[in-house]
């Protein structure tokens, strides 16, 4: 199993509903993004796209898009320079 696969099996383990709400109050949300940023989608692994992978300093650091979102909603992984742990995460409206 790739180490994106392996992120994107993670992501409903990382997104409790505290986090779900703080992802949430970044947004304005309209009836559109209500649909969008329901629970259930969110932590639906399926949805989540690898848009990018860079190393830098030793660390790797990957991007990946929530596709029902449209281009607003990534999770940002950073994993050790060996890419077998995860170091940190980030969730981010864009």
């Amino acid at each position: 199993m790739s180490m994106s696969d392996k992120i994107k099996a993670l992501i409903p383990t990382w997104l409790t509903d505290a986090y779900i709400e703080n992802i949430r109050s970044q947004f304005t949300l309209s009836p559109q993004d209500e649909e969008f940023l329901k629970p259930e989608l969110l932590r639906n692994p399926k949805l989540w796209k690898r848009m990018s992978k860079e190393n830098d300093r030793g660390l790797i650091t990957r991007c990946f898009d929530f596709r029902p979102a449209d281009d607003q909603l990534r999770l940002y992984v950073v994993t050790d320079k060996e890419d077998k742990n995860v170091v940190a995460y980030l969730f981010q409206g864009e």
